[in-house]
């Protein structure tokens, strides 16, 4: 179905509770179908921390969770009310964490080695707040670039697309 096609929906009825309702048939742009049905779902993204700065300007649009793999830089130290915060680098850019133990406690992140982190960018305090914390496997390392590159051109084309409707 290309740009210019409509996505029709039969006239059908469902029955609820005894009560009948009647739909109507819609004729909506496809390209629009395509955007809504992905505009509501969570994407979780694999980003360095330079592109999750940049992406986390569209957290307001679209739900996202971030993916960092990086060097734990400093040493994990305790916060008010379960908070671990510890700082993380990838290459030349760093970035805060914060941890909070709520339902598990954080594993043992060794300084110097690459750790996998989940969480969202709190882009006022420049925090990152992880959901989740742990030692970065081998094929993860070797892997995580090309999902990097793979989230890019996909945020790209959801940025693009977004602008044009």
């Amino acid at each position: 179905m290309d740009k210019n096609q409509s996505a029709s929906f039969p006239h059908h009825t469902l029955s609820l509770l005894g009560v009948e309702k009647e739909h109507v048939r819609k004729n909506v742009p496809a390209y629009q179908l395509q955007l809504k049905e992905k505009d509501n779902s969570l994407r979780i993204i694999s980003v360095v921390i330079e592109s999750m700065k940049h992406w986390s300007q569209y957290t307001n649009k679209v739900p996202l969770l971030f993916e960092v793999m990086g060097i734990l830089d400093s040493a994990v130290t305790p916060g008010q009310y379960g908070a671990k915060t510890f700082l993380l680098r990838d290459g030349k850019e760093s970035m805060s964490c914060v941890f909070y133990e709520i339902d598990r406690e954080l594993p043992r992140l060794i300084r110097g080695r690459v750790h996998r982190c989940m969480g969202n960018y709190d882009t006022k305090q420049k925090l990152f707040r992880c959901v989740s914390v742990r030692p970065a496997t081998v094929l993860e390392q070797q892997t995580f670039q090309d999902f990097v590159k793979i989230a890019d051109a996909e945020m790209s084309e959801y940025v693009k697309k977004s602008n044009e409707v």
